[in-house]
């Protein structure tokens, strides 16, 4: 989800530059009326719009790429020339303003998409070195049963298969209109940047992660069980973002509705999965925490709700984390890893083959952020953030209790984000005066948005939550 502002004035409220007449209204009006139809921009695949300016012929194309940014980076040229069109009508500089603005904002945007290729590759080196150190931790635990999954070529595999598959549908969310609605509050350069931007991502990478995870790993009713409660989300993402594209809003799927549904997938899979046979020794039991010291806690009847809800919790956290170029998606593969390794030293029941599920996951989160990384050419959506949720909170889930707390370590910065929406809403509706308007503790919720507006670029705010 991508909150945003609300784009200026429309194309015919703004005055006529000196010289032109109405019959002409030029290049700023052009490039407005471009940008003012944001759900258009992702749908022109080498095609050239021209205008007569003065004698001038003034052309444009947009050109769709598999693994490039020219959908993206098209729009940010465009709307900093607006910008720069709107500061030369007011006096401030006029054309020589207007193309200084215009080689500024280029340069800005090639170096922010070098920054965001550069983090995306940086994060791809590290987990495919930290895969390598599990595959290693699997042929050293030693058994038949050890030595069957290859996890480098399942994480390989699946961020190949990933990729292909995003950069195959990415047509056709295109010709499908697929673009991002943004919603109106937020910070106002998203609605340029962002606005229009094929979404529903996650519709490619999911099914490519879970059916790679049940190739590569070994037969187990628990990661089937842990591939449907992924796939119901992944089912509900889409709902809410096609409602969002038939609406023409953000809103969708009424969020008690969305929860209830969450509810019951996560209430389904804990029981499915208590009902399988328990595994050996006890002290693994998945109602089991281990304690520091060699203690162990039993948790008995509230291991379910609990389990219900890190599922739900993991999901939404995702999901609001899911705002800015690059950051749902590269902290999912940090997240996964890591608990793809809790698994493998912990020893904890269907080890193995959750390990597996969650490398092939992370390996297809990596292969989407090859086109979603900045300046997107695609978003996930929730079809994507609300899977991948979905499938960190089961996994652990599924490896027993004695996992959660290695989760909340994993994905503490997910939680903060969700905790920072919470404290944000709580605190603006406990100092609501009588004209209905309460204070506020950030800037803007989530967090990442509060720093946007504080000044931090967007790349650096994506690689410093990496760090985290």
């Amino acid at each position: 989800m991508l909150p945003t502002g609300q784009l200026g004035p429309s194309p015919r409220a703004l005055p006529a530059p000196q010289g032109r007449t109405s019959r002409s209204p030029g290049r700023c009006a052009g490039i407005t009326r471009a940008v003012s139809r944001p759900s258009e921009l992702c749908c022109l695949s080498h095609k050239a719009i021209s205008k007569k300016d003065g004698g001038r012929w003034l052309g444009w194309s947009v050109s769709l790429h598999f693994y490039g940014s020219e959908v993206k980076r098209g729009v940010v040229r465009r709307a900093r020339r607006l910008v720069g069109c709107r500061d030369a009508r007011a006096g401030q500089g006029g054309a020589a303003g207007s193309v200084e603005v215009e080689k500024r904002g280029d340069k800005s945007a090639d170096g922010e998409a070098t920054g965001g290729k550069t983090v995306a590759v940086w994060l791809g080196g590290w987990s495919m070195v930290m895969v390598m150190v599990m595959q290693a931790l699997v042929v050293r635990q030693g058994g038949a049963e050890w030595k069957r999954p290859l996890l480098a070529v399942a994480f390989l595999a699946s961020m190949l298969a990933s990729a292909v598959c995003t950069a195959g549908l990415l047509p056709l969310l295109c010709a499908l209109k697929a673009g991002q609605v943004v919603r109106k509050e937020g910070p106002g350069r998203h609605v340029l940047e962002k606005a229009g931007t094929p979404t529903m991502g996650g519709v490619g990478f999911v099914p490519a992660g879970v059916l790679l995870a049940l190739l590569f790993s070994p037969p187990d009713p628990a990661l089937t069980a842990v591939a449907g409660v992924t796939l119901g989300a992944w089912a509900l993402g889409a709902w809410d973002d096609v409602m969002c594209m038939v609406q023409q809003s953000s809103s969708g799927v009424p969020p008690r509705v969305k929860l209830l549904v969450q509810l019951a997938l996560a209430s389904a899979f804990t029981t499915a999965l208590l009902a399988l046979p328990a595994p050996i020794p006890p002290a693994l039991s998945l109602d089991t925490l281990l304690l520091p010291g060699g203690g162990r806690l039993i948790l008995g009847v509230l291991f379910s709700p609990l389990a219900v809800f890190v599922i739900t919790a993991e999901s939404n956290a995702v999901n609001l984390t899911d705002g800015l170029d690059g950051l749902a998606a590269g902290t999912s593969v940090a997240a996964l890893v890591g608990l793809a390794g809790v698994l493998l030293l912990m020893q904890t029941p269907h080890a193995l083959a959750l390990a597996t599920f969650c490398i092939c996951m992370a390996g297809a989160a990596l292969g989407f952020l090859t086109l979603n990384h900045h300046p997107a050419s695609v978003f996930m959506g929730d079809t994507g953030s609300l899977a991948i949720g979905a499938a960190l909170g089961a996994s652990a889930v599924a490896g027993g209790a004695s996992v959660l707390p290695p989760l909340l370590l994993l994905t503490t910065l997910q939680a903060a984000e969700a905790v920072s929406v919470i404290l944000q809403v709580s605190y603006f509706k406990a100092t609501k005066s009588k004209d209905g308007v309460g204070r506020r503790i950030f800037r803007m919720a989530p967090f990442h948005h509060h720093l946007e507006l504080s000044g931090w670029p967007e790349v650096k705010v994506v690689h410093h939550f990496y760090l985290w």
